[in-house]
């Protein structure tokens, strides 16, 4: 992507950053680098930035200069809170949020979602989100369609049972649940997953 071609960009790719900004190699996205980036950028809507080296620092850079961002894909960063707090105030049109293997908690997870009212889709597989977290995303994403949360630390065995439940309840169009590493330990949890999934798409 030739430099000039940014100041007009509304989706920017990691690699793609990567050849126009930096001779780092992979994996060489950090805080400068992007930073760089969103300063030629009028107008950006998605960003990829899983598995690279930004930090809470970029991210409050973002959420202050992207206030048309839609999607956000920051998997298996050093992405917490206090990032979800910028975007919760700087960042209402999000409607997809990649949070897979970050350090996120509930606290986040509250705040984005009680500001970011059009999610439509959220993975927080291997994030520090508990029951309380999971019930916050039912509660205020009323037009969810995929969900992913796969190995939560803070969600025990005994307590998937519960997750399943508050899911279940909510009665969301979901289109995508994933559960990867959770058992649906009998008939009548799945049937459960499955009744809110046919109930909330004939709404």
């Amino acid at each position: 992507m030739p430099r000039e071609c940014l100041r007009t960009a509304t989706h920017l790719w990691t690699p793609d950053l990567r050849v126009c900004l930096t001779n780092k190699g992979r994996g060489g996205i950090d805080d400068e680098t992007l930073c760089q980036a969103l300063s030629l950028c009028a107008s950006i809507d998605s960003l990829y930035l899983g598995w690279t080296d930004v930090t809470d620092k970029a991210i409050k850079a973002v959420a202050a200069s992207c206030p048309l961002l839609q999607l956000l894909d920051v998997s298996y960063t050093e992405f917490t809170d206090a990032s979800m707090l910028g975007l919760a105030a700087g960042c209402p049109l999000l409607t997809s949020l990649n949070l897979k293997g970050t350090q996120v908690t509930d606290k986040g997870i509250k705040a984005v979602t009680t500001s970011c009212s059009h999610l439509k889709s959220i993975d927080v597989s291997k994030a520090n989100i508990s029951v309380a977290g999971i019930a916050s995303i039912m509660a205020k994403c009323t037009e969810l369609t995929s969900l992913g949360l796969g190995c939560l630390a803070k969600v025990p065995h005994q307590n998937e049972k519960e997750s399943l439940k508050v899911i279940a309840n909510a009665r969301l169009p979901l289109m995508s649940l994933d559960f990867w590493k959770y058992e649906l330990t009998d008939d009548r949890d799945q049937e459960d997953c499955r009744s809110s999934n046919k109930n909330a798409s004939q709404s």
